[in-house]
């Protein structure tokens, strides 16, 4: 699963955390996961600029190669 090093962005919190949750237990690795809220980033056409912004920050904060393997990280 971390062998293309892709990171997860969802708001399906639930059932990727018990992924996140069933793969690190079988100590295998993920790329990582970003967990999203639709109360704070909804999904519509007039919030793509609110996204850019917030997964570029996610990136400038994580710019280390594999910074987020196997992590969980909740957009607020």
């Amino acid at each position: 699963m971390s062998d293309e090093r892709r990171v997860i962005v969802t708001n399906d919190v639930d059932d990727f955390q018990a992924i996140h949750d069933r793969t690190v237990a079988a100590g295998e690795e993920h790329g990582g996961m970003v967990f999203t809220f639709d109360v704070t980033m909804p999904r519509r056409r007039d919030t793509v600029p609110l996204w850019v912004r917030t997964l570029s920050d996610l990136l400038d904060e994580y710019a280390q190669e594999n910074a987020l393997r196997n992590r969980v990280h909740h957009l607020l």
